[in-house]
């Protein structure tokens, strides 16, 4: 177990200041991170191309049919909604909790949760085929011909989900934020920065009163956040289990998706913390100590994850329907095997290694873990939408799906598009909470 004393002893609190928001005010010359924002920024070229073809020939380009309504945009739109669940299961859960542990990673993890609800929500509107069209589901009258948005549709419902989502985290987001833009108003050394940073603070100036009111909205906030977690991600997941289909008609459906979704969130989490740990050298604030803790949350989450696939498959098996079977029967040893058990292996599999303590404390192995768990979740995902829809109760509209070049442009765009925001906000804020590092040492050496 790590020691309860989780950063090193011999730092101050001036340096950490220093140390931290140097890498928003003072980048050094040649900033690591450059060739990945540069690669990001090209993947968003490839995401404006591909919208625009989309918006020209519309979604038949897709490789869509009658049966298969949903392929890559839909498991695209659950991957990316999932990846916040982790965030806000560190940010907000954790912080209720009183883990001080979390407060080099809070920062990370809610810009995470922010930035990928953000490209998530380019997907659906993109479903629609009239992405103009996308105020409609706002409960407004059209056109004043009597029309409103149909308030019993589950779709309408994941619409609003989204834009509270949304609200929500950002305004946890940012105003975790304040207390650091003060910080880098005081250090800038630009007038034009100070001014800038002096406008985002809203005024803070680190008085009782300030702390006081920053806290009670802090927590509230984080109580507020904690719902929508939920409501986000396992309400897509009803919206499939209440439908007939077959491999999806299952109550466990919703808990599967959320568990998934924190499970690849964790792990992306784990792959960009090894990577700011190194390229940004912030191994004195953000300690082996810390990503083996995190290790175990991930190993924890993989557990629930693998009861939850087991009785999902015991569910079908149970059924003993006929389609159940065929579906379920295609996902194991049929047309989507590969997906599945890469699927399987690269998440479950890997996250069983961090049953070993050399292996929780290595950052090289928990970045490979990591990204494995991400994508390998991505694959489950696209292999529960899409073996269903293939199959299905009538033969007549049995047919395979393979996702086109379009769709494949979209999903690597939107991966760049997350990168490329990540990687600009890194230039603008610092990459972990100083005040909340602070209040940890502070903490650390009045109880040693």
């Amino acid at each position: 177990m790590p020691t309860d004393r989780i950063l090193p002893p011999d730092q101050n609190h001036g340096d950490l200041t220093e140390q931290l928001s140097d890498i928003a005010l003072q980048p050094p010359a040649s900033r690591p991170e450059r060739p990945a924002l540069l690669t990001g920024l090209l993947l968003v070229g490839v995401l404006l191309l591909s919208v625009w073809v989309l918006f020209v020939q519309g979604p038949g380009i897709w490789g869509l049919d009658q049966a298969t309504v949903w392929g890559f945009d839909i498991a695209s739109y659950l991957w990316w909604i999932g990846l916040g669940n982790a965030g806000a299961v560190i940010s907000s859960l954790l912080l209720l909790l009183r883990h001080n542990w979390r407060n080099s990673l809070n920062r990370l993890a809610e810009s995470i949760t922010l930035f990928s609800a953000l490209v998530a929500g380019l997907f659906p509107i993109l479903h629609l085929g009239r992405p103009w069209l996308a105020y409609w589901v706002f409960p407004l009258e059209f056109q004043d011909l009597g029309l409103w948005p149909q308030f019993r549709s589950p779709l309408a419902w994941d619409a609003y989900a989204i834009f509270c989502y949304l609200g929500v985290v950002g305004l946890f987001w940012y105003v975790g934020l304040i207390p650091d833009l003060a910080a880098l108003r005081d250090q800038a050394r630009r007038r034009f920065w100070a001014r800038v940073y002096g406008v985002l603070a809203l005024g803070w100036r680190g008085s009782g009163r300030h702390w006081t009111l920053w806290h009670r909205a802090y927590r509230t906030i984080a109580a507020i956040s904690l719902p929508f977690v939920v409501t986000i991600h396992a309400g897509a997941a009803l919206l499939l289990a209440g439908g007939p289909v077959p491999g999806w008609h299952s109550t466990i459906f919703p808990t599967l998706f959320m568990l998934g979704g924190t499970f690849a969130g964790f792990g992306l989490i784990a792959a960009l913390a090894v990577l700011l740990r190194r390229g940004l050298g912030l191994g004195n604030v953000l300690t082996v100590d810390h990503l083996d803790l995190l290790a175990r949350l991930i190993l924890a989450v993989s557990l629930a994850y693998i009861y939850c696939q087991l009785a999902e498959i015991w569910t079908l098996f149970y059924k003993s329907d006929r389609a159940e079977l065929l579906v379920l029967r295609d996902r194991y040893v049929g047309q989507h095997a590969l997906v599945t058990w890469v699927g399987w292996i690269g998440s479950i599999g890997a996250a069983q290694l961090l049953w070993f303590r050399a292996v929780r404390r290595s950052p090289s192995a928990l970045l490979a873990i990591g990204l494995s768990i991400a994508a390998s979740i991505y694959a489950i995902h696209y292999m529960l939408l899409v073996s269903s829809l293939t199959g299905g109760h009538f033969p007549a509209v049995w047919r395979p799906y393979s996702p086109t070049l379009s769709e494949w442009g979209l999903l690597a765009g939107s991966g760049g598009l997350f990168i490329a925001i990540l990687l600009l906000f890194l230039r603008m804020a610092p990459p972990i909470s100083i005040f909340e590092v602070k209040q940890v040492l502070a903490d650390e050496r009045r109880t040693g």
